[in-house]
């Protein structure tokens, strides 16, 4: 055999083996139609319904809004105002504290004792240590007053007291007034309004 008759039998085998593959492994329906398929279309026959004739709706007309009765509101009847009687409430007397107390606590947290008595009322119990430019003063470390023979620096000092009250007052004695707290400056804690029970 020559050598173009093998050729030519390898192709015709290799076709032939190319149709049986394609037949067997053949289309599926999802794939594309072939030109063939294209060009001899299988006509169908599609039905046709009628389209039916539209209903008629019935309409019902929408009903005038009715008006209800209103009635006229009632004017307002003057009523008599009756004066509230005044409450009778005793003022709670003012917290009792001594000198030595009042001014340790002020010693110890500033912020608590501001927040505790500064501008509130205390009944003040000490003794005094000096009667001076109008101030009855507190002494506010009586062991340190008596220690150093009635010398001190730190005091609370007691204002607004009246002049006889002052003049009665005796260096070294209890002394006990009412007064609103106020400021502390530099080591003197200042009472204000102060009157004697």
């Amino acid at each position: 055999m020559t050598r173009r008759k093998k050729i030519l039998i390898g192709v015709g085998v290799g076709f032939g083996l190319l149709i049986v593959l394609a037949a067997l492994f053949g289309s599926d329906e999802d794939d594309p139609p072939t030109q063939a398929a294209v060009t001899n279309p299988v006509p169908t026959a599609v039905e046709v319904k009628p389209t039916p004739e539209p209903t008629a709706v019935e309409v019902k007309p929408i009903p005038e809004p009715t008006t209800a009765e209103v009635k006229p509101t009632p004017e307002p009847t003057a009523v008599e105002a009756k004066p509230t009687p005044e409450p009778t409430t005793t003022p709670m007397p003012p917290p009792s504290v001594t000198a030595v107390m009042l001014y340790q606590e002020r010693k110890d947290n500033a912020t608590r004792f501001d927040l505790t008595y500064k501008g509130k009322w205390v009944s003040i119990t000490g003794m005094v240590g000096q009667v001076e430019d109008g101030d009855v003063r507190l002494v506010v470390d009586e062991e340190a007053y008596r220690l150093l023979g009635g010398i001190f620096i730190e005091y609370i000092a007691l204002q607004d007291l009246p002049v006889e009250v002052q003049a009665s007052v005796d260096k070294g004695q209890q002394f006990t007034a009412t007064c609103k707290v106020g400021n502390y400056i530099l080591g003197t804690m200042i009472l204000e309004d102060c009157s004697i029970p």
